[in-house]
């Protein structure tokens, strides 16, 4: 939960770096790129070896460095340095985050797992976001920051719960040899341009707000109500399950978020941004479970979640730097982009559903 925190109120940090480290939406943007860069970039590390070391001593080893990197973040004002530093906390985010989907993904019932786990996520965004603003208010990026880092430290007292999951076999097979399957590839690939598109939005969600002559409250107060709206999506999943597979759900929850977005392609008024987002978060909360939970069967161990966990923050650190240049031309370019991207990954995994163990084209006797 604290590593994926700084991701869900990533408006409110967007904004916050906008306005006080006076620089442009464009650069704001590339500094949380980087944050989710670094957290790409560990998971993908923690993807080939956490099958290894205890999940409480990867998780502890992750929340240092979140304790120490923002707290640092606290105390810079120059944007290239804070840059480096916000990179090197994603590092930790990866390593934190790794930890808790592997426990999730060596549950009994990882599908449901994982939705309670992202909708409980969502609700606490919302709390987030809803304090974001008197932070900001009170003291600034710093505090933001400091709060962070707070939460990082509180997170290693609840590190020892994570001893508890043990792998439910010891056999491991190549890594290598499991994603080289297509199918498996195009669900990988899917999952990326999934987060990618959920980032073009996401990051300049308030700014959208503002460009539609909404008021800063106006729009924090919806983004912090739609973050509830997470409820919506883990309630559906928890009903649903996979009684009707994994792609097709995930693709009529995508198409909801393109109806979505597409309200604020043109003018809006404040009834249509409630609307818009919070029909978003709630077909958002229900896709990542399922892709999550499918991981989560083909590699038992966790390895696949945490190299899921990659691509999500690849994905989610590309999408906010692609719209970093596409909204030189308006802020509408971002939610073109988001549209392509969200188009992709519906033909991804219905093509990958095909031969993926969701439909048993995969032998019972093999390790995936």
């Amino acid at each position: 939960m604290v590593g994926y925190f700084p991701f869900m109120v990533l408006p409110v940090i967007v904004t916050g770096f906008i306005d006080q480290l006076q620089i442009s939406q464009s650069f704001a943007g590339f500094i949380a790129s980087a944050n989710l860069v670094g957290g790409a970039i560990s998971a993908v590390v923690m993807s080939q070896i956490i099958h290894k070391y205890s999940l409480k001593k990867v998780a502890i080893v992750g929340l240092s460095i979140l304790v120490i990197m923002d707290f640092l973040s606290s105390f810079i004002a120059n944007p290239e340095t804070l840059l480096v530093i916000r990179f090197f906390s994603g590092i930790g985010i990866g390593v934190v985050i790794s930890a808790a989907l592997s426990a999730i993904s060596r549950s009994p019932y990882p599908d449901e797992g994982f939705s309670i786990f992202i909708g409980t996520l969502f609700v606490f965004s919302g709390v987030g976001i809803l304090a974001s603003p008197y932070l900001l208010s009170a003291g600034g990026m710093q505090a933001v920051f400091l709060l962070l880092s707070l939460m990082a430290l509180i997170g290693l007292l609840f590190t020892p719960s994570l001893s508890k999951f043990k792998q439910k076999n010891d056999f491991c097979p190549s890594f290598l040899s499991f994603i080289k399957r297509k199918s498996v590839s195009k669900a990988f690939v899917g999952y990326a341009l999934f987060q990618a598109a959920n980032g073009s939005i996401w990051a300049y969600a308030f700014e959208i707000g503002l460009a539609g002559n909404l008021t800063g409250s106006q729009v924090g107060m919806v983004l912090a109500g739609s973050s509830f709206c997470g409820i919506v999506g883990m309630a559906a999943v928890l009903f649903f399950r996979t009684r009707y597979g994994r792609a097709k759900p995930i693709a009529i929850a995508i198409m909801i978020q393109i109806a979505s977005i597409s309200l604020l392609l043109s003018e809006f008024s404040f009834a249509t941004f409630i609307l818009a987002l919070f029909l978003f978060q709630s077909a958002w909360s229900s896709v990542s479970p399922y892709f999550n939970g499918l991981f989560s069967d083909l590699d038992q161990t966790g390895r696949c979640v945490s190299f899921g966990l990659s691509l999500e923050l690849i994905g989610q650190s590309i999408g906010p730097a692609i719209a970093a240049i596409v909204i030189i031309g308006g802020l509408n370019g971002s939610i073109y982009l988001s549209i392509v991207l969200y188009i992709a990954t519906i033909i991804l995994i219905t093509q990958a559903e095909r031969s993926l163990i969701i439909k048993k084209a995969i032998p019972d006797d093999t390790p995936f």
